[in-house]
């Protein structure tokens, strides 16, 4: 934890690069890495946001945990390129946890209605998309909201066909 934000991201980066060749690293550093998800400085929280989601691509089911800290981020943050690391992470745990579909439906729909950037409007519909066969309830039944969020995506795929 150095005072200077430059440091701890640019340390964050080159942690990525260890772990890609020493694997067994990952286990000694992890814990402060999960703890720049919460740093002042939001270059430093971007740069842990990319490398876990880099290093979750082989097993999201060892990120599950992170879950909550993630979800936090897709709610609070305005950084466009950080909140699509965060969609894509969060879809990739979908299927290990389903019960976060129905958490993640009316976040990633405002996400859809609001985000002018379409790089990240495209990754929202895609994870509701990859949400949407875990969303229901145990009596069978479909959440109230899905049906507009449906037309929500629906309508915004017909507009990037359009363009």
């Amino acid at each position: 934890q150095h005072p200077q934000p430059y440091l701890r991201k640019k340390a964050i980066l080159c942690l990525f690069k260890v772990f890609v060749k020493y694997p067994q690293g990952l286990r000694l550093t992890f814990a402060q890495i999960q703890n720049c998800l919460n740093d002042q400085n939001s270059a430093v929280v971007s740069c842990a946001v990319n490398v876990i989601t880099e290093l979750s691509d082989k097993n999201p089911r060892n990120y599950l945990h992170l879950a909550p800290a993630f979800f936090d981020l897709l709610t609070s943050s305005s950084n466009n390129w950080m909140l699509i690391k965060v969609v894509k992470l969060l879809g990739s745990l979908v299927p290990e946890e389903p019960r976060l579909a129905r958490k993640l439906l009316e976040p990633l729909a405002d996400i859809v209605r609001n985000t002018p950037a379409k790089s990240l409007l495209y990754e929202a519909v895609h994870a509701i998309t990859l949400c949407l066969p875990y969303c229901r309830k145990s009596d069978g039944s479909m959440p109230a909201s899905v049906p507009e969020i449906v037309a929500l995506c629906a309508q915004t795929l017909k507009e990037f066909v359009e363009e």
